[in-house]
């Protein structure tokens, strides 16, 4: 580049700069939550998003528009006409969509939110039961709506049962040969209150089965490297409340036994609460075995559900291509449901906290 052409150069970016339009954020409605469901015909979804206003008492307000379109770019033109200032998505935290529309397939929604370069990978997707559209109606906390369902699903993944998913993963899993994605589903249980009731195992981009509450700490020992969950446990002497304070997992695939894979299970966990009398060494033995055996029952039985459904949510097809050499696709493919999958588990209780 000449030295001469370096002025006019700059003198040209302060002209382009000056040309961005600047956008005042009171002066926009910005949506925190989104949903969509199955609409009037089939060609058509039904669209629903939420966005607080802010009032003077510090109260806030949650303002939600909902109507009909066949593109989703379309029905946020049409909700557009419906704000009394322009609707923005950079805020957006949480994606719903209703349990009839999964069942149908969600890519085509999905690949728009990520075409969309306002919107973060790290946002959240979640199945809602029924409709996302009645769950978006509802008021949940002090606040802004999608701020609550963001900060429920959050702590869940990070603190408790729930295996970590959002935008970025979905589409990883969704498109990853060997895997296939699952989503939280949250479900309204109260006026004013949510729950993550279970989790949503999806072929390709639909809605196959769910994953139960009571299950949910198993799955995740499978799919998550870490895990703070916790674990009723019984013995003869009463019923202990374990929690998991570190948990890994690892997958042993033998190519020249092709219909054999290995999942090991490691756990260590503390004793939060105990019902008997008295936790000696004994007792915390026996709740060590009943919690091993109840892992191994556990995830063995989901491992055959998997296998049935002819699902891989674990990604061990994505493993065991990574793991071999020549690895062939279509034999994997066609021997996925007579794999023969061992679990083992190797559970221990290191504390026992002050009740010992």
């Amino acid at each position: 580049m000449k030295k001469n052409n370096l002025p006019l150069l700059l003198l040209l970016f302060v002209f382009l700069s000056g040309c961005v339009k600047q956008e005042v954020i009171d002066e926009l409605n910005v949506e925190s939550i989104a949903g969509y469901d199955v609409g009037s015909k089939p060609d058509k979804i039904l669209g629903t998003v939420s966005f607080p206003i802010y009032q003077a008492d510090k109260s806030v307000e949650n303002i939600v528009l909902s109507d009909e379109a066949v593109l989703s770019r379309e029905l946020l033109s049409k909700l557009d006409k419906q704000s009394s200032q322009p609707l923005v998505t950079g805020s957006l935290r949480v994606v719903l969509f209703g349990e009839k529309l999964v069942t149908q397939g969600i890519l085509p929604l999905v690949d728009s939110l990520q075409r969309d370069s306002s919107i973060g990978s790290r946002m959240y997707l979640a199945i809602a039961k029924p409709e996302a559209g009645t769950l978006l109606k509802g008021k949940y906390g002090r606040g802004d709506n999608g701020t609550y369902v963001s900060n429920l699903i959050s702590h869940n993944m990070n603190q408790r049962d729930v295996p970590k998913s959002n935008l970025h993963v979905f589409l990883r899993d969704y498109y990853q040969r060997g895997k296939t994605p699952f989503l939280p589903i949250l479900t309204q249980v109260g006026d004013g209150q949510l729950e993550i009731s279970e989790i949503g195992l999806l072929d390709a981009d639909k809605l196959v089965d769910t994953i139960p509450l009571e299950d949910m700490f198993f799955f995740k020992v499978m799919v998550d490297q870490f895990s703070e969950g916790s674990q009723l446990v019984e013995i003869e002497e009463g019923e202990a409340t374990v929690r998991s304070i570190n948990s890994r997992y690892k997958f042993t695939y033998d190519q020249k036994k092709s219909n054999e894979f290995k999942i090991d299970i490691t756990l260590r966990g503390i004793i939060r609460e105990y019902s008997g009398k008295l936790l000696t060494q004994k007792e915390i033995e026996k709740l060590e075995k009943n919690l091993n055996d109840m892992i191994h029952e556990k995830c063995t039985k989901l491992v055959n559900k998997f296998l049935e459904l002819n699902i891989d949510p674990l990604g061990l097809g994505y493993y065991a291509k990574t793991s071999s050499r020549g690895f062939d696709w279509k034999e994997w493919e066609d021997n996925y449901q007579n794999l023969t999958i061992s679990v083992s588990v190797d559970g221990k209780i290191i504390e026992a906290g002050t009740i010992e």
